[in-house]
């Protein structure tokens, strides 16, 4: 008889370790399904209308006019009857250099840069020397 008792409290305590253990089991793991969003459904991104902004063609003015520097600056230096234009590297800037008489010069210098297709370059790029 006590061998019984012995199994039965042995079978007792078996069981209620196994059960205590899958209750810790339980509390421990997360439940994953109160952490699943629903995957259907796509947020809305708010449509608002596209205005110019003149962004396209200040870049195209801008790339027109890096275009023309390298140009001209290729074909430095250059000397006319009425100016003369070397560049700067230093201070990465052209020299022009109008000739006596430069009220009569300078325009002729202007003209030419329309001409020769230099019009987009600002005029901050040249440094202008009157002798």
């Amino acid at each position: 008889m006590k061998k019984y008792v012995i199994v039965i409290f042995l079978s007792i305590i078996i069981v209620d370790g196994y059960m205590i253990m899958r209750i810790l089991v339980n509390k421990n793991s997360v439940n994953h399904t109160s952490q699943i969003t629903n995957t259907n459904t796509i947020p809305k991104i708010p449509v608002t209308p596209v205005e110019f902004t003149g962004a396209i063609k200040e870049e195209i003015k801008i790339s027109v006019a890096v275009r023309q520097i390298s140009k001209l600056i290729d074909s430095l230096p250059i000397n006319t009857t009425a100016f003369t234009m070397s560049m700067d590297y230093t201070n990465n800037f052209i020299i022009v250099t109008i000739l006596s008489p430069s009220a009569k010069n300078y325009p002729i210098f202007q003209k030419w840069i329309v001409d020769n297709g230099f019009d987009q370059i600002p005029q901050e790029k040249f440094t202008i020397v009157y002798q």
